[in-house]
């Protein structure tokens, strides 16, 4: 969950610097899972721990701790290579980014109505 006073602090409470944040956020996060699946797929482990790592910051611009710890968690695997459930932690990191997406959407709605 965004942990909205620090990305408010963080960003000034400037809501058009988020919103065009936000509008960057979706096709970077569309084309980093891409390549994140297609090197998961193939053992790119160097590719994976980059795109993992991309992934990461942008997660942690939208102040979410849990999602971040994920990412971290996955980049290190890549990182280290370790095949032992990185698959799982790439379907954990999947599952809470996609409620994250959801919650980056509601916010976009919300600074733009």
């Amino acid at each position: 969950m965004i942990d909205r006073k620090l990305l408010n602090d963080h960003f000034l409470g400037d809501n058009d610097f988020i919103v065009t944040l936000i509008d960057q956020y979706f096709p970077a996060y569309d084309d980093y899972m891409g390549k994140i699946r297609a090197d998961l797929e193939s053992r790119n482990f160097e590719s994976l721990a980059f795109f993992a790592h991309k992934l990461k910051g942008l997660i942690v611009l939208f102040w979410d701790p849990v999602a971040t710890e994920i990412a971290e968690r996955f980049v290190r695997m890549a990182k280290d290579k370790s095949e032992t459930g990185l698959e799982n932690t790439f379907n954990e990191l999947e599952t809470k980014s996609i409620a994250l997406n959801e919650e980056i959407r509601l916010l976009k709605q919300e600074f733009t109505s």
